[in-house]
Protein backbone atom coordinates (compact mmCIF):
# COMPACT_ATOMS: atom_id res chain seq x y z
CA UNK A 1 0.00 0.00 0.00
CA UNK A 2 2.56 2.28 0.78
CA UNK A 3 4.56 2.40 -2.57
CA UNK A 4 1.21 2.43 -4.09
CA UNK A 5 0.45 5.78 -2.10
CA UNK A 6 4.05 7.05 -3.04
CA UNK A 7 3.06 6.67 -6.71
CA UNK A 8 -0.06 8.30 -6.55
CA UNK A 9 0.98 11.54 -4.62
CA UNK A 10 3.85 11.10 -7.46
CA UNK A 11 1.44 11.55 -10.17
CA UNK A 12 -0.35 14.16 -7.84
CA UNK A 13 2.68 16.39 -7.87
CA UNK A 14 3.70 16.05 -11.41
CA UNK A 15 0.13 17.39 -11.88
CA UNK A 16 0.18 19.82 -9.72
CA UNK A 17 3.43 20.97 -11.84
CA UNK A 18 2.17 21.11 -15.04
CA UNK A 19 -0.73 23.19 -13.98
CA UNK A 20 0.94 25.63 -11.45
CA UNK A 21 4.35 24.94 -12.35
CA UNK A 22 7.25 24.77 -9.90
CA UNK A 23 9.85 27.80 -8.79
CA UNK A 24 11.23 26.01 -5.65
CA UNK A 25 14.07 23.35 -6.76
CA UNK A 26 14.78 20.50 -4.02
CA UNK A 27 11.33 22.08 -1.89
CA UNK A 28 7.22 21.89 -1.93
CA UNK A 29 5.80 25.45 -0.42
CA UNK A 30 2.18 24.22 0.40
CA UNK A 31 -0.08 27.04 0.54
CA UNK A 32 -1.30 26.44 3.90
CA UNK A 33 -0.27 26.22 7.70
CA UNK A 34 1.12 22.88 8.92
CA UNK A 35 -1.40 21.77 11.04
CA UNK A 36 -3.86 22.42 8.33
CA UNK A 37 -1.57 19.86 5.85
CA UNK A 38 -1.58 17.76 8.97
CA UNK A 39 -5.37 17.95 9.38
CA UNK A 40 -5.87 16.95 5.47
CA UNK A 41 -3.11 14.01 5.40
CA UNK A 42 -4.97 12.17 8.21
CA UNK A 43 -7.99 12.73 7.12
CA UNK A 44 -6.81 10.97 3.57
CA UNK A 45 -5.41 8.37 5.16
CA UNK A 46 -8.28 7.53 7.30
CA UNK A 47 -10.16 7.80 3.91
CA UNK A 48 -8.08 5.25 2.50
CA UNK A 49 -8.40 3.20 5.16
CA UNK A 50 -11.98 2.48 4.74
CA UNK A 51 -12.02 1.24 1.27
Amino acid sequence: MAKKQGSNTKKLLERAAEEFGFSNHGRIVLPCDESTFLITVSNIAAANECT
